[in-house]
């Protein structure tokens, strides 16, 4: 998901989607962002967020448990970070930071596998065996979910020149109802097999075709945007042969 942010307008704290669509109509809003890179950029801000989320759910802080997720090259400061805030400001009775490929294993009911998370700004994966993670075999790569719908705006204003009021909000919204991997990219290129959707906008109607299989495909051809690394699937298949002959087993 995207970075998360906190704005304040007057006397009020607004977090996600709501802080941003305030600040479209008010530029001088307040609004910072919380998580740059998976780390947490302001100790206020994130406070806040917790204060809006638990009084949002009408829970109380010292009455519940805290579950965050975290990638294994998170700053053990940061952790702390988290951990100092909501122990003495919220009076947090708990809190566990796990890392996010070994809870999406668990959630999947696997003590072994291969997780691959594919985050707003990069995607990674890790190894886990046993119901534990092989730290040292984690690897990274910047072609993520803002790469595909970076992708998709940049094809959209292409297509509809015309159209310069679609922002990179819309065009992931645009991304998660009506894109897909194709099986066979070429053939389905070739066929022009992907079926023709239209979407409604403020400023008029839109639609996909091509563009519903080529924005995800930069997954597993960074070049089609003009980077020169390994697409996802030819990264993974080379850790998963680092890892020892009995974890490919």
């Amino acid at each position: 998901m995207r970075s998360v942010y906190s704005g304040s307008g007057s006397s009020n704290i607004l977090i996600g989607q709501e802080a941003m669509k305030h600040t479209s109509f008010d530029p001088t809003n307040d609004v910072s962002p919380i998580l740059v890179d998976g780390e947490i950029d302001s100790l206020e801000a994130f406070e806040k967020m917790m204060s809006v989320i638990y009084k949002d759910l009408s829970v109380d802080p010292t009455s519940c448990n805290v579950l965050f997720t975290s990638h294994p090259q998170r700053s053990i400061k940061n952790a702390e970070n988290i951990c100092q805030i909501l122990f003495e400001n919220f009076s947090s009775p708990g809190i566990y930071i796990g890392l996010k490929p070994v809870l999406s294993a668990h959630a999947a009911k696997c003590s072994v596998g291969f997780p691959v998370v594919i985050g707003h700004d990069v995607t990674s994966w890790l190894p886990v065996y046993q119901g534990h993670s092989c730290t040292t075999l984690f690897g990274t790569t910047p072609i993520a979910g803002s790469s595909i719908t970076e992708t998709l705006l940049e094809d959209l204003r292409i297509k509809y020149p015309n159209l310069n009021g679609i922002n990179f909000d819309e065009a992931n919204t645009l991304k998660q109802e009506h894109c897909y991997v194709a099986l066979n990219y070429e053939a389905e290129t070739q066929l022009k097999a992907a079926k023709e959707v239209s979407h409604g906008l403020p400023y008029g109607n839109i639609t996909l075709q091509q563009e519903r299989i080529s924005a995800p495909e930069v997954l597993f051809k960074p070049n089609l945007i003009g980077v020169d690394i390994s697409g996802i699937q030819h990264l993974i298949a080379d850790q998963i042969m680092c890892c020892p002959i009995d974890m490919r087993r």
